[in-house]
């Protein structure tokens, strides 16, 4: 069943197929970890960014409408009865239904760049269980070596070693 998730962030269309993150070709994943990691990261801000504007409207809206309540002269100036003018307010309610789909917008983004996080640490772990040291591990993402190869070859001589000893 795949697991994809949509969304818009500052009018750009996300769909994310979070098969994506599956741990296939090792090599590739740690050329692109860091990059994707990077890029989500951006993508997370821009939807918090625009969760902060939208919650500024709304707060400029509602002192907007503060004001003009204050300004009627059958309105009162208890809190409970402003807090209540303005809820009852149809754009009050549409303020409420963007910033709900916003957080949406913004937890969907952080899904994302966290299972690009889990699937770095995953990498490094694998990398580390396999015998690599912790210093080697650290160059995840790096592709200007070929330690990789050199380690699988390795592991296949001790192996091959182990086969022919019959261990």
């Amino acid at each position: 069943m795949p697991q994809i998730v949509t969304f818009c962030v500052n009018g750009e269309n996300f769909t994310f197929d979070f098969s994506e993150l599956d741990i296939i070709d090792t090599d590739d994943l740690r050329s692109k970890s860091a990059s994707n990691i990077a890029y989500w990261s951006t993508v997370v801000a821009n939807a918090e960014e625009e969760m902060d504007i939208m919650e500024a409207e709304k707060s400029n809206w509602n002192g907007r409408a503060v004001s003009i309540i204050l300004k009627s002269p059958d309105s009162g100036s208890a809190e409970w009865k402003i807090k209540a003018a303005i809820a009852a307010q149809a754009d009050c309610l549409s303020w409420d239904k963007k910033l709900a789909k916003q957080r949406n917008t913004v937890a969907k983004a952080k899904a994302v760049l966290l299972g690009f996080q889990k699937q770095h640490d995953m990498l490094k772990a694998m990398t580390n269980s396999a015998g690599i040291d912790g210093a080697r591990a650290a160059d995840l993402g790096r592709t200007d070596d070929n330690r990789m190869e050199k380690f699988r070859h390795a592991r296949q001589q001790r192996r091959n070693q182990s086969t022919e000893t019959g261990e």
